[in-house]
């Protein structure tokens, strides 16, 4: 047994994302052929972040123009498909996708 903790070190790849992460979106298909290429012994574990975590307040016309502005040039540059519905009402809280998804022992 080697007794240098590199060899010894349990290695993970930590993937931080976010639900309302626009770029997150753009980047996943490259994200997702990174995760075909590396080998099925690198444990990926997930952390969920939030933009927008607890939000109780409807988004207003300012916030909901930024945000569409922010998705349509990712949209542009990465050739995602984006689904611009949430311009139409709402409250975009990122706590419930948060608590849904993937968990890791990293996050508080």
């Amino acid at each position: 047994m080697s007794d240098d903790p590199q060899e010894t070190a349990e290695r993970h790849l930590l993937y931080f994302a976010d639900p309302m992460c626009s770029w997150c979106w753009g980047f996943s298909p490259s994200v997702d052929r990174m995760i075909e290429d590396l080998p099925d012994t690198l444990e990926i574990r997930p952390v969920m972040g939030g933009l927008r975590p607890g939000t109780t307040e409807i988004m207003h016309d300012r916030a909901k123009d930024s945000t569409r502005n922010h998705w349509e040039h990712v949209k542009e540059a990465s050739g995602q498909p984006f689904d611009f519905e949430f311009s139409t009402a709402m409250i975009l809280s990122t706590t419930p996708n948060r608590r849904a998804g993937p968990r890791s022992s990293y996050e508080s």
